[in-house]
């Protein structure tokens, strides 16, 4: 049990993209209020879709990569400073 080979680390680096990302996308969309993503070009709808869609098995790892790729650095953008 001391030694960790090449197959454990992908399956390890598998389950933290399919089961954690999609997690820490939900909570960072869920984050940001409405006006952040009205600011960014969104509407209102748009923040229940990325929640919703971060939550499909599977599917939910492609929008977690696709938010934090596209969709989160127009939100911080536009996120007004506290």
């Amino acid at each position: 049990m001391g030694n960790v080979g090449a197959t454990e680390l992908l399956l390890i680096g598998l389950v933290l993209v399919i089961g954690v990302l999609p997690i820490i996308a939900l909570i960072s969309a869920a984050l940001f209020d409405s006006s952040s993503w009205q600011a960014a070009g969104y509407s209102r709808g748009s923040k229940v879709f990325w929640i919703l869609l971060c939550l499909v098995p599977l599917l939910g790892s492609l929008a977690a990569i696709g938010y934090f790729a596209a969709v989160r650095p127009k939100l911080r953008k536009m996120q007004s400073p506290s």
